[in-house]
């Protein structure tokens, strides 16, 4: 909780497939936790938003050799759901790839945009930290 008002946290975005325990634990401490939920009707747009940064290097790993392994282990997965979209979901790359970092980094991202719908900064600064590593 120290943390979260240092920090200015105000979200904690999560995964609920097994993770009930930990969120029960964060939530005891005041943490502020919500689902997010893995499929396409939640994790397209920032599937895509969260490309558009990585490739305008708007993200910064600081050289991170795990965050750089997770963000090679992703694979972008298309389905279609009608003509007009192309829906986005993370997958591995292999079957042994490990995306954990990747996919928490998306949880937090779509949060933020969830919190921060585009055009609605009200002139607050915009600076999002992410760890992938937890460091």
């Amino acid at each position: 909780a120290e943390a979260a008002k240092k920090y200015q946290l105000l979200s904690i975005g999560y995964d609920p497939a097994n993770a009930m325990r930990l969120v029960q634990m964060m939530q005891a401490d005041g943490l502020p936790c919500n689902v997010v939920r893995q499929g396409t009707l939640t994790l397209n747009g920032p599937m895509k938003d969260i490309r558009e940064r990585l490739l305008d290097g708007a993200v910064v790993m600081n050289r991170n050799p795990v965050s750089r392994w997770y963000l090679h282990n992703v694979k972008i997965r298309q389905g279609i759901a009608d003509r007009d979209k192309e829906n986005w979901m993370p997958c591995k790359a292999s079957r042994y790839a490990k995306i954990d970092g990747f996919a928490a980094l998306l949880c937090a991202h779509t949060e933020y945009l969830r919190m921060r719908p585009e055009g609605s900064d009200n002139g607050e600064p915009r600076v999002t930290v992410y760890s992938l590593t937890g460091g």
